[in-house]
């Protein structure tokens, strides 16, 4: 990525406009820290395509992401952070993948919590209201060999 074009990301963020999805996989992640599904569900195109981290199964549509987002809600406190390192890269003509780590966590109280790195890219396409997302692929992180 060229200087002239991270300067005109930066200068986007500041000045609270996002026309580069830079802070697509932040403002999901808070969304799901909510637990509301209809915010969560905002996110998606009508047909959109789920390959979620933990389901074995791809997802189409919104009645299918309804019922993944109304289980997972169903963890108690859960959380998600993104961390460093994201790639967000332009494909064409306002359509963006957004790609890096998170870490979903869960429990009932800080000395039970489950933390489970995992990784994702989005496609989002920019629109009036903002960003959405055509697929959304999230898989847990293998852990290295211990051998």
């Amino acid at each position: 990525m060229s200087d002239e074009f991270r300067d005109q990301e930066d200068e986007a963020l500041k000045s609270g406009s996002d026309p580069y999805g830079l802070a697509f996989a932040s403002d999901w992640a808070a969304a799901l820290g909510e637990g509301d599904l209809d915010l969560m569900l905002g996110f998606y195109a009508d047909k959109a395509v789920l390959v979620p981290t933990f389901s074995e199964d791809i997802l189409r549509g919104e009645e299918k992401i309804r019922e993944y987002f109304t289980g997972l809600f169903e963890l108690p406190n859960l959380t998600c952070e993104v961390g460093d390192g994201e790639i967000n890269q332009n494909l064409q003509n306002g359509i963006r993948s957004v790609s890096g780590f998170y870490v979903f966590s869960w429990g009932t109280n800080l000395s039970d919590m489950t933390s489970e790195p995992s990784r994702f890219t989005f496609v989002i396409e920019g629109n009036a209201a903002g960003w959405v997302v055509h697929t959304h692929h999230s898989s847990v992180t293998p852990k290295p060999d211990e051998t």
